[in-house]
């Protein structure tokens, strides 16, 4: 059984001037106002298992070899289970794609890796269901045996120089065309030991118009996306870089798509959040502690990284997925220091909302039993906007004949949310479930159901809804 019905869509809300100090558009010498004077890839989280994994790493190393890069930056996370044999396979292909660390062209190109918590700790994780699996994957062994081949038991420092040719530091500096780059390992989930007394050492070099480029493999607590805290360190990276306006953090380990605006953090410093590279693919789930994936997912892995084009204080950040090979948003352009409000609020406020088209409607497809999931079906919030919907609100009310009230909420991730733009048409139509325990039956009173489209921002648009309609009888 189902009900529906009609609704009229809404103008856009914000400003499309405020939308643009976000995203760019044109060419990066448009953008920058000239050839960049430094450009360098960003990834993160590749997860390397064997060379059969390496695929698509190899793939994004070539891109950033033909675009000309000056460096690349790994944010963590490059042996999957912290194998010393795994982490060879990350330097064999590095060194297929940069012989010698060098380009097409014969220019050095500098590597600017980080460990991760699978590469420091790998094995150590017992509780880690990709570590059963890998148990499970070797018969006769046991995980003494199996440590003993990992990063960890082999030694961090050791391991490190016989793949990668150059000395171990828990925290290094490097310098690339006169910007400095700050590689700090993971140490803890609460952060990088001795990044502080390295940043009062060297802060003298760091200061200054010009930006610099620090990587750690978790968030910077208080930064970007501001949910999932168990991806987030203790919060000291934020409070030493807050010392340093120019800085650009770069992290990962939460596998958040880079089509979340939420990626970019502005405030005392800029952060960036990195997406992931491995075969599972960005993750939107963890954004929201309440997001309910549904029966909607689109099904296809999205593996991303970044492109980074810098002139004097100027940023343009290039996202793609190398899973598609496509663009996947228009450029970031960021300004050091920033010049005006970046919270994710006013970011919200001001940008566009995603709408429904004129004559979209929501359909209910009521359980047939007690305890048993409905299902809710709507079109997607395409038509008529520049506002990819991220994620969709819904709201389950009921009313009964004594008055009483009930409210049930959730959100659900939009099935193309984590995918290049140009497969938001593929999925023209949501389909989501309504959970059993939200949905009475054979009972005295009305539901209504409400759905709106967010941006990733947060910020709605006009709503469908049911309006008020009669809880079915049996």
């Amino acid at each position: 059984m189902k009900t529906e019905t009609k609704l009229t869509r809404r103008g856009f809300l914000g400003s499309a001037a405020a939308f643009m100090a976000v995203r760019g558009f044109g060419s990066v010498e448009t953008l920058l106002g000239g050839r960049p004077e430094l450009s360098f890839g960003v990834l993160s989280d590749i997860h390397i298992g064997s060379r059969d994994s390496t695929g698509t790493f190899r793939k994004a190393l070539r891109y950033y070899r033909d675009r000309g890069v000056d460096a690349v930056m790994i944010c963590g996370d490059l042996a999957n289970y912290g194998l010393l044999s795994q982490l060879k396979e990350v330097a064999n292909a590095w060194y297929d794609v940069f012989p010698g660390d060098r380009g097409a062209d014969g220019r050095h190109v500098e590597k600017v890796f980080i460990y991760g918590n699978h590469d420091a700790d790998g094995l150590g994780f017992y509780g880690n269901p990709g570590t059963a699996q890998f148990l499970m994957h070797s018969p006769g062994r046991t995980p003494r045996e199996l440590q003993a081949e990992g990063i960890a038991g082999y030694g961090h420092a050791r391991a490190w120089e016989e793949c990668f040719h150059e000395q171990y530091s828990p925290v290094y500096m490097k310098n690339v065309k006169g910007y400095w780059f700050i590689g700090g390992h993971w140490d803890t989930q609460a952060g990088v030991r001795g990044l502080g007394d390295f940043l009062r050492e060297h802060g003298d070099k760091l200061r200054g118009e010009k930006p610099f480029f620090y990587c750690q493999h978790q968030h910077p607590r208080g930064t970007v996306y501001r949910y999932g805290f168990f991806t987030h360190d203790d919060g000291t990276t934020t409070r030493l870089l807050s010392r340093f306006p120019n800085a650009v953090a770069f992290s990962g380990h939460s596998h958040t798509t880079l089509t979340d605006e939420r990626s970019v953090w502005r405030g005392e410093f800029t952060s960036i959040g990195c997406s992931t590279l491995t075969a599972h693919g960005a993750n939107v789930s963890r954004t929201y502690e309440n997001l309910m994936p549904g029966r909607n997912y689109h099904g296809r892995p999205s593996r991303q990284g970044m492109l980074v084009s810098v002139s004097g204080a100027r940023m343009v950040i290039e996202r793609r997925d190398f899973f598609f090979d496509e663009t996947l948003d228009e450029a970031w352009v960021l300004e050091l220091p920033k010049q005006a409000d970046w919270s994710f609020k006013t970011r919200a406020e001001r940008s566009e909302r995603p709408e429904f088209a004129a004559g979209a409607f929501v359909e209910v497809f009521y359980p047939e039993k007690v305890g048993a999931d409905g299902t809710l079906r709507f079109p997607a919030a395409l038509a008529n906007s520049k506002a990819r919907p991220f994620d969709y609100g819904v709201t389950i009310e009921y009313r009964y004949d004594d008055d009483d009230v009930s409210l049930h909420r959730y959100r659900m991730a939009g099935p193309t949310a984590h995918l290049p733009k140009a497969h938001d048409a593929d999925v023209p139509l949501v389909q989501c479930v309504l959970p059993g325990k939200y949905m009475p039956l054979y009972d005295t009173g009305e539901y209504r159901i409400t759905v709106e489209a967010h941006n990733s921002l947060g910020a709605a648009g006009k709503p469908l809804t049911t309006g008020w309609v009669r809880i079915p009888k049996e």
